[in-house]
């Protein structure tokens, strides 16, 4: 039963575009409207391979011209059962925008895709003021197609992502 209801609700969040999407909360003074990954190639997508640079695009739009103080964006990366990967959030990078344009587009640039192969659900948050002017948890999804993250010519299955990380040896006396 909770598998079916995981695909079904898959299914509806890739059909809805995110700037009719009802699934949203907030005081909706700016709306989030689009989202997308510029993948390695420069391509605009809803996809992106494992261990290659990425940017994830989210759009915005308010009805009004006055810019805003106190404005940034968090998303969150859920799998396909739901479980929470990893989130990225201006606040906590220390980055929140003053006299932010009324409609724009934030980007987080991605130097390494961590991610295995597989589909995955994105839910957004946007402040402004440090209140919350549109949340939608399960607002979109993207696919990872696979790929060589350590470079090496190796494809690696292990875990839901990587992490960069060093080995040594040393001789022990």
């Amino acid at each position: 039963i909770i598998d079916t209801y995981l695909k079904d609700s898959l299914n509806e969040i890739e059909q809805n575009t995110l700037a009719e999407t009802k699934n949203r909360e907030g005081n909706g003074l700016a709306k989030i409207t689009d989202f997308y990954i510029v993948n390695n190639k420069g391509e605009k997508s809803r996809e992106a391979e494992t261990g290659e640079p990425c940017k994830f695009v989210f759009e915005y739009k308010s009805d009004g011209t006055n810019k805003f103080n106190q404005l940034f964006l968090g998303f969150g990366i859920r799998n396909e059962n739901d479980e929470r990967l990893t989130r990225f959030d201006m606040h906590d990078k220390g980055l929140i925008y003053n006299q932010a344009p009324a409609n724009g587009k934030i980007v987080c640039e991605i130097e390494k895709l961590p991610l295995q192969r597989g589909r995955y659900i994105v839910g957004v948050v946007l402040y402004i003021n440090g209140v919350i002017a549109d949340l939608i948890n399960h607002a979109v999804t993207f696919n990872v197609e696979e790929g060589e993250y350590y470079k090496n010519g190796v494809i690696n299955n292990n875990g839901p992502i990587f992490l960069d990380h060093e080995w040594k040896l040393n001789e022990i006396q």
